[in-house]
């Protein structure tokens, strides 16, 4: 017998051997908790000063037969990232993280391992934009039935041209003819930008040099989205948003780890950016390409070709396919909903920022090289 019920019976039975042990077993399991507890093992980290050295810079780059081949052989990794980042167990691309680009940082501490971590505060680069609504005077709509049924509702765009003469820009979105049977469709898509010296180059008559457009620092986009109803033959709503992007700079505090022999971003503490030190970028540097029919390079569009099977959709382009269900958390009849204009930007933000984030650490990491080439053989390299 042990514990309180063998205590018992040796006091009434007068065995004082037995009553002796067992109040000291019951002392000693007392005194055993409260030590487990009091002297509980606490592991207190040790600070060490590191010295860290940034190995890749962010510039612009010289156009060459390299790199549209770079270029090209990225397109399909960007676009299944694009794809897979809602993923839950989804890693980004070592030194991105969500829009926030860093340059590859290297840390001279030989005794790095997993139980080592590293808090550091460096300077990010992402994408800032700078939207605003364009009311009905700044742009027209002329809407006609196509002769394959359905309808055709093209946008223009009046501006002027850097010699002081008038232009205009015209996109046309398509309503599918199954309008017809539904009452009402959905259209999604980009337009032409006067800010952008590609777009309005063949109008306007301007000599345009590739070289000078990939360095760049700026891009417009022209965002167009709506509700068209059968009934009236218009639209119920449309939402046309002008967004000028460019590379901007942020401080931010970001854990690092030893993971599969490297140094990477800690993904369990995600990195916080101080959004009270957001600055444009010094100096500024080309906006990297995109492909497509929006693109200056040979180069198919960078973000993957998906397809929204909703019988009340016309029209989608590949930025908006994307951030729709089952790809996205937008709905398509949120393109009906004023209310829901912020939340569609938002996403169009963050898949951009994501896409050009990889695309320009991906040239950082090039860029870096040449750098320390550069400095190791005493020759000129690329600017900062």
């Amino acid at each position: 017998m042990l514990g309180f019920r063998a205590l018992y019976h040796s006091l009434r039975l007068k065995v004082y051997t037995v009553t002796l042990s067992q109040i000291l077993a019951t002392i000693c399991a007392f005194l055993t908790t409260i030590a487990a507890v009091l002297l509980t093992t606490k592991i207190i980290p040790e600070l060490t000063t590191m010295q860290i050295q940034q190995e890749s810079w962010f510039g612009s780059q010289q156009l060459s037969a390299s790199y549209q081949d770079e270029y090209s052989t990225t397109r399909e990794d960007i676009g299944s990232l694009l794809l897979a980042r809602r993923m839950s167990n989804f890693t980004y691309p070592r030194h991105t993280y969500a829009d926030l680009v860093f340059p590859t940082l290297g840390i001279n501490y030989t005794n790095w391992n997993a139980n080592i971590s590293a808090q550091v505060r460096t300077p990010a680069a992402k994408l800032l934009p700078s939207c605003v609504k364009l009311s009905d005077g700044d742009f027209n709509v002329t809407i006609k039935n196509n002769t394959s049924g359905g309808f055709t509702a093209t946008i223009y765009q009046n501006f002027t041209c850097p010699s002081g003469s008038s232009a205009s820009l015209d996109d046309t979105l398509y309503i599918n003819a199954t309008v017809e049977k539904y009452g009402l469709s959905y259209v999604a898509g980009l337009a032409q930008s006067p800010g952008n010296t590609l777009d309005i180059g063949p109008t306007c008559h301007l000599v345009l040099d590739n070289d000078a457009l990939l360095n760049t620092p700026w891009r417009v986009q022209t965002y167009v989205w709506g509700k068209f109803l059968n009934s009236t033959m218009d639209f119920d709503y449309l939402s046309v948003w002008r967004c000028n992007y460019s590379w901007a700079e942020v401080t931010t505090d970001v854990g690092l780890v030893w993971t599969n022999k490297v140094i990477q971003i800690d993904h369990q503490n995600p990195p916080t950016q101080d959004n009270s030190t957001i600055k444009p970028w010094s100096p500024p540097f080309g906006f990297p390409e995109l492909g497509g029919s929006q693109g200056i390079l040979p180069v198919n569009e960078v973000f993957p070709d998906t397809e929204v099977e909703d019988p009340l959709v016309s029209h989608l382009s590949t930025q908006f396919s994307v951030i729709v269900e089952p790809f996205g958390p937008i709905q398509i009849e949120d393109f009906g909903k004023p209310g829901q204009d912020d939340e569609i930007l938002d996403e169009l933000h963050s898949n951009l920022g994501f896409r050009m984030g990889f695309r320009l650490n991906r040239f950082a990491a090039h860029y870096g090289r040449q750098r320390k080439l550069a400095a190791e053989y005493g020759i000129e390299g690329p600017g900062t």
